[in-house]
């Protein structure tokens, strides 16, 4: 029953944190018509609110270590988060209430605006419908009053417009003119540069092939010398083996009789005595 106790006394501190809440909570007023007071009445709530996070942790581990007296523990966690709510409700509400009649206030004003674009867009419509009423009138009394100065006014209109038409046309004409002579200087202009890039193209391929001569007869040059350099290289090496040949041979020779002499030269050859030659059997 002492560890029972011990382990319901896990939920005394937050007695402690609730009375010291309860005791500045009939004293605390906030502003919810203004932007701090609002800032410190959710602030104040959310404080709360973490009272309740940390008793309802509490709640789960004592209820995970002593399920017998679970009960005892979901009734001293709803006492005491009833306290809390009891702080938390009234305020949280107040809160909701400001923000929704802002809401309504919000979209009032947005009603009221689109009622006014409405307003003026009508009036303006309207306005709009009279001067064009006013407009027709005014026509059909000049029209009534004199036709003549009507068809004397057409017909300056008209001869005025076959002037402008005539002179529209010369416009044209020259406008063509002048974009045919530019059609034709470009043309012009093209062909000189096409000529004058297959001169240069020619020059360079000119110079290209003269290049390219120059360098094959390098090359067939250079090529040649080291053909004849290989070739008098060989020449003295082949004197040199068969010089050193001759020489092993005359001191066979000088150490032996005619008639011994073919022998003694393959024994010699086949112990290696004369350099560079060798028997294949």
């Amino acid at each position: 029953m002492i560890e029972v106790q011990n382990t319901l006394a896990r939920f005394d501190p937050f007695r402690a944190t609730i009375a010291k809440y309860k005791a500045e909570d009939a004293s605390l007023v906030f502003d919810l018509e203004d932007e701090q007071g609002m800032k410190d009445a959710k602030g104040y709530v959310k404080e709360l609110r973490g009272i309740t996070t940390a008793i309802a942790n509490v709640h789960k581990e004592v209820k995970a270590d002593a399920l017998a007296f679970g009960r005892s523990v979901d009734r001293l966690k709803n006492e005491a988060t009833d306290e809390v709510n009891k702080m938390i409700n009234p305020r949280a509400n107040a809160i909701k209430a400001v923000e929704e009649r802002e809401y309504r206030r919000m979209a009032q004003e947005a009603a009221d605006r689109q009622a006014e674009i409405d307003r003026k867009e009508a009036e303006r419509v309207a306005a709009l419908e009279a001067r064009e009423a006013a407009i027709a009138e005014k026509e059909r009394i000049a029209k009534e009053e004199d036709d003549r100065e009507t068809r004397e006014r057409a017909a300056r209109i008209a001869e005025e417009n076959a002037r402008m038409a005539a002179e529209n046309e010369k416009l044209r004409a020259a406008q063509a003119k002048l974009e045919e002579e530019k059609r034709a200087l470009e043309a012009k202009q093209l062909a000189e540069e096409e000529a004058q890039r297959r001169v240069i193209e020619a020059q360079e391929a000119e110079r290209r092939r003269i290049q390219e001569e120059k360098e094959a007869e390098a090359a067939e040059k250079l090529m040649q010398a080291e053909i004849e350099a290989k070739r008098v290289a060989n020449v003295k090496h082949r004197e040199k083996i068969e010089k050193e040949v001759c020489n092993a041979l005359h001191k066979i020779i000088e150490q032996y009789d005619d008639h011994t002499c073919s022998f003694n030269v393959m024994v010699a050859i086949r112990d290696g005595k004369i350099p560079n030659v060798h028997i294949v059997y």
